[in-house]
């Protein structure tokens, strides 16, 4: 009987992490809890060993080891260590993608607080992964990919004949990722409404 691993039994529920977040929507619609469970738990081993090395070290047996299932499991729902990363960058870049064609522009304060007020909730249903990828240990390639949405987003926001507006939407860009980092790091005790509140005070002292 294989014994439990620690490092797993310390994670926060799935509930409170909000993994199954990770998982794509239109498989959740037909997976079983049972399913969704294995998943999850793939997931934050891979998550955890990636705080620990380099992605092209991980093995799909350490993976099972790390959370304790079966070797051949993760074969069922996948098919190598980079495909679980993968699926899950696509569904947190989805969600980004669709809330940031939401943003209200020209909103008031209190719109545009409730809009961060979402990003952050997305921010924080996604905390273990965002730690990962915006550590030095993460996905560099996806992290540019994120980084060049929400630069193009932005810019279409500002003016986007505006002379300035690539090196505003880059600078806005930064200081929205910086934030997001320290906060998911898990340092700082604000809640998503703080969090956005904080930004929309920043955006206007901008």
């Amino acid at each position: 009987m294989p014994t439990k691993s620690p490092e797993f039994s310390m994670l926060p529920n799935p509930e409170d992490l909000e993994l199954d977040r990770l998982c794509p929507s239109s498989d959740m619609e037909h997976m079983d809890r049972r399913i969704r469970k294995t998943r999850q738990r793939l997931q934050a081993g891979l998550l955890l060993l990636m705080k620990e090395k380099p992605l092209s070290q991980i093995t799909m047996r350490e993976i099972c080891r790390r959370v304790d299932v079966g070797r051949s499991t993760p074969y069922t729902h996948y098919r190598d260590v980079q495909d679980i990363l993968e699926q899950m960058e696509s569904v947190l870049y989805e969600e980004l993608s669709s809330l940031l064609a939401t943003y209200p522009v020209g909103g008031s304060v209190p719109e545009k607080t409730a809009w961060f007020t979402r990003l952050y909730t997305l921010a924080q249903g996604n905390g273990l992964l965002l730690h990962v990828l915006l550590s030095f240990k993460g996905d560099p390639d996806f992290l540019q990919k994120l980084l060049t949405l929400c630069e193009e987003r932005i810019c279409g926001i500002l003016s986007p004949g505006a002379q300035d507006a690539a090196w505003r939407s880059t600078f806005l860009t930064g200081a929205l990722v910086s934030m997001v980092r320290q906060w998911v790091s898990g340092a700082s005790p604000e809640s998503p409404e703080d969090m956005a509140r904080l930004t929309v005070r920043f955006l206007h002292m901008a």
